[in-house]
């Protein structure tokens, strides 16, 4: 239902660009094919509630990530790259009061919350404390990296832990003052305030708020602290130790499993462990092992009172008590094989109503038409597979398109070239030849002849090509490929000769690949018009449209390459204007049309991800 209203909500928007697509220049003559998601929970961070309720918190084309929630349960902080400045942020979770309170930031940054909900520290190029109204102090001085990483505040407030690139642990005061330094990979603070620091991935040693070692723990499979300051410690064996404030003897020692690892307190009398089969729970009062409840079972976020959230199977997100009852509140089917995490930084409102996470996998590509005028935005694909590539026939009755079954982030799945028509039926794959022994083969970027009978496309088969491409044409009528012996990538065909960028420079050929000329230098992806004009478009962090005939270069001003996916280029049936894919500076990624002369920069469609190549017939 999410999707759906998503859909209606973009075409409502891009029809309403209609009116200032023409006020500025743009054509309404032809159709624009191109590929994008709609993904309504990507690149955003997300509150489900128990009711199975959704509300985007951070609400923004703009990619959202990495929250993490108050102590109080209050508020979220995430980083977000909206507006061109990449920020921290937050926001209620009620949806209400965002506000940005960081500067620039130079990457995504280690972030933790005080015990008062009130301020954070941020390890970025150095340890920063921020407040909610937009304080930021620099704290440590020395040199902190931001691949540092913040263990978090002391119980008390009055300290912040974090670990730096040379496996130190550094414990800071609120006024920057390094009250302590401890040779470790990781720790963990104690509700008590006393900090346990793995020296070497086998030995933790714990620290009271004095600096003063209280004991030396063999724990090579990790440590947890319960919520009244018990430590229980476990050997890769399965044995499992638990410790008052975690010095002394161990008040508890039990196999619960023949092998373990990574324990997690649940609440005071439930230790959840990783075991080799499945997740397990042991019961510290009745001295008993059970299999875990669905939720448990794959990066749970657990509230205070033992019941968890979290993702079981995937793609699917769950709400589980420790009794075994399990409800399923929410669910993304399009992540299924897909090699991203459906619900990100996953984690559980204090009263367990809720979890908050950041959602990161893609929904997948699908084939849209729209005018150029933005009107009639259509979707000609809605399937589990990519469609992306999508190239109409000169006569504008069939596209050409990749499909890719797996996701086009899957990296043992094939890509495989099809037609079919404008309206969705007739699809056909071009047949495959043998594989030469590769077990994967990508077939991309498909062209058509003048006539329509043949498409031109690369082909990457790792026996053949090695780390490059070739070049292979095939009958839209069925029939094996043919080679046409050009090493090379992104092929446009057009009215006598191919052009494709071949490893560094631009190329064309003729139709059988002879004739080689070399007609520019650069990471370039080729476009003809329907008269013979070539076009290319910028592939790196200058972003801008050649034409190579009269060396002129047309600006693209505050727009930069989509995605990962090389952008696309394409003309209008007339000649006078050019759409191209592109992303804003929030990183929101659309259809664009330009004029030949470089005037009326317009953009067609709004928030759907598009990229990648497109036609306009």
């Amino acid at each position: 239902m999410i999707r759906a209203m998503k859909v209606a909500f973009v075409a409502i928007a891009v029809a309403a660009l209609a009116c200032t697509a023409l006020a500025s220049g743009g054509t309404s003559a032809g159709t624009i094919v191109f590929a994008a998601t709609d993904a309504p929970l990507n690149d955003d961070v997300t509150l489900v509630r128990a009711d199975g309720s959704v509300l985007d918190l951070s609400n923004s084309g703009a990619l959202d990530t990495a929250p993490v929630l108050s102590p109080n349960g209050k508020l979220v902080a995430f980083y977000s790259e909206r507006g061109g400045t990449d920020a921290e942020y937050v926001v209620g979770v009620d949806g209400r009061g965002l506000r940005r309170i960081t500067p620039r930031l130079p990457g995504i940054p280690s972030v933790a919350w005080a015990p008062s909900s009130r301020e954070l520290a941020v390890v970025a190029d150095g340890l920063f404390r921020a407040n909610l109204d937009g304080g930021w102090t620099r704290l440590d001085r020395r040199s902190v990296s931001p691949a540092s990483q913040l263990v978090g505040w002391s119980p008390d407030g009055k300290r912040i832990a974090y670990i730096d690139t040379l496996d130190d642990v550094r414990v800071v005061a609120p006024d920057g003052r390094i009250e302590r330094t401890f040779n470790g990979l990781a720790a963990k603070w104690s509700p008590t305030g006393r900090l346990a620091v793995d020296r070497d991935n086998t030995i933790w040693q714990v620290y009271d708020m004095s600096g003063r070692r209280l004991s030396t723990v063999s724990a090579p499979a990790g440590v947890t602290w319960s919520p009244d300051g018990m430590l229980a410690s476990m050997s890769i064996g399965g044995k499992l130790q638990i410790r008052r404030g975690g010095a002394g003897r161990p008040i508890l020692t039990t196999r619960p499993v023949r092998s373990g690892t990574d324990p997690a307190w649940i609440d005071e009398t439930h230790i959840l462990i990783r075991g080799p089969d499945d997740n397990v729970i042991y019961d510290v009062v009745h001295r008993s092992t059970f299999l875990a409840p669905a939720a448990y079972r794959i990066a749970p976020a657990i509230a205070p009172d033992g019941t968890a959230l979290g993702e079981y199977p995937f793609g699917t997100l769950v709400r589980s008590t420790l009794s075994g009852s399990t409800r399923k509140l929410f669910s993304v089917p399009y992540c299924e094989g897909r090699d991203a995490d459906a619900f990100e930084s996953l984690q559980v409102l204090p009263d367990a109503s809720g979890a908050v996470f950041a959602g990161d996998c893609s929904a997948p590509h699908d084939l849209f038409s729209v005018g150029p005028d933005g009107s009639a935005l259509t979707r000609i694909t809605s399937t589990p597979a990519d469609e992306i590539d999508p190239a109409l026939s000169p006569d504008g009755s069939l596209v050409a398109f990749t499909r890719v079954d797996g996701g086009a982030d899957c990296a043992g799945c094939d890509h495989v070239v099809w037609t079919m028509r404008l309206d969705g039926t007739a699809g056909r794959a071009v047949p495959l030849p043998s594989r030469s022994g590769n077990p994967i083969l990508q077939d991309d970027r498909p062209s058509f002849s003048p006539d329509g009978a043949r498409v031109v496309f690369a082909r990457w088969d790792a026996p053949i090509t090695g780390d490059g491409s070739a070049l292979y044409t095939a009958s839209t009528n069925g029939g094996g490929a043919t080679p046409l012996h050009l090493v090379g990538a992104d092929p446009a065909w057009g009215p006598s000769r191919i052009a494709f960028d071949a490893q560094g420079k631009v190329v064309t050929a003729k139709p059988d690949g002879s004739g080689r000329r070399t007609v520019a230098t650069g990471d370039w992806i080729p476009a003809w018009s329907s008269d013979g004009r070539l076009a290319l478009i910028k592939w790196g962090n200058v972003f801008s449209i050649l034409l190579p005939a009269t060396g002129k270069r047309l600006a693209l001003p505050g727009l930069r390459v989509a995605g990962f996916e090389p952008p696309g280029l394409t003309w209008s049936p007339d000649g006078s204007h050019l759409a191209f894919t592109a992303a804003d500076r929030d990183g929101v990624s659309d259809v664009w049309t330009i004029g030949a002369d470089g005037s009326g920069l317009t953009r067609v469609t709004h928030g759907l991800d598009a990229e990648g190549t497109l036609s306009w017939r």
